[in-house]
């Protein structure tokens, strides 16, 4: 199974930070590839909570559907979901079981954040399109994203909401 992993350093608290990023609520304003959410999104996702994440990755656009699978505060989230395609390429590709783990360690109020994403890569088809374009597309997206969270944290601005700064 494919995996991109991701690190940084935040000038936060782990709760905080673990709070804000697993709240699919605020994930419009920090991840370039998500258009909207909607389910359960206002609040930290707790075990159990569900809700759908509308996406563009390069050329491909449709939805993750997301569930909270395990979570300890503050150390440690794990979602699983599956991906379902919209028009020609979502046609074409399967939907695809991945899930995400961030863990967290905080050291004198600094939180060094760890994420996991891993994904099926099921047929050739799907190989193809993670090597030639997907894995790049979702590498950037996941490192912007991260700088982002980044910056809302350290600026006070996990407060707020809305789009993108």
């Amino acid at each position: 199974m494919p995996e991109i992993v991701t690190d940084i350093v935040i000038n936060a608290p782990a709760a905080a930070v673990l709070d804000y990023a697993t709240t699919p609520a605020h994930w419009p304003r920090f991840w370039p590839i998500t258009l909207s959410v909607s389910g359960d999104v206002g609040s930290p996702a707790v075990v159990g909570a569900r809700w759908i994440e509308q996406v563009k990755v390069s050329f491909w656009r449709g939805e993750f559907h997301w569930e909270a699978a395990e979570r300890v505060q503050p150390t440690r989230f794990v979602m699983r979901g599956k991906s379902q395609g919209h028009g020609w390429v979502g046609r074409l590709l399967p939907s695809e079981p991945g899930s995400i783990t961030y863990t967290l360690t905080e050291t004198a109020g600094r939180t060094h954040f760890h994420r996991v994403m891993e994904y099926a890569d099921a047929n050739m088809l799907v190989k193809l399109m993670d090597v030639l374009f997907m894995r790049r597309a979702m590498r950037r997206a996941i490192d912007e994203a991260l700088h982002a969270l980044k910056d809302i944290m350290e600026s006070g601005g996990a407060t707020g909401t809305g789009s993108r700064p």
